[in-house]
């Protein structure tokens, strides 16, 4: 069975529309990549002294965040590692350059 709603065009001149319109939006969560990003840059440090100073292996890493429920492939990780390591650099040089 399928169910057929009907839309109603907005006309923006319902208050009550707009307000509800504002929660949905700020109630949504980021999406999965984002909130991965976002916890990755948190654990930046460590996972990069980590591999940097201790060498400690990504495989090994890897398994520590699953283990942990931040499940990701080695090439998405690599892609966060990067990404972050230029973000960090860029932040750097906009510090020096102020």
């Amino acid at each position: 069975m399928n169910l057929i709603i009907e839309k109603q065009p907005f006309d923006g001149a319902d208050e009550a529309v707009v307000e509800n319109i504002l929660k949905a939006i700020s109630s949504s969560r980021p999406a999965k990549s984002r909130r991965d990003q976002e916890v990755f840059s948190r654990l930046f440090p460590a996972l990069r002294e980590a591999l940097e100073q201790r060498g400690v292996t990504r495989k090994e890493i890897l398994l520590v965040l699953a283990e942990q429920g931040l499940k990701m492939s080695a090439a998405k990780f690599k892609a966060l590692y990067e990404d972050e390591v230029k973000r960090q650099s860029e932040q750097l040089e906009r510090g020096a350059g102020a």
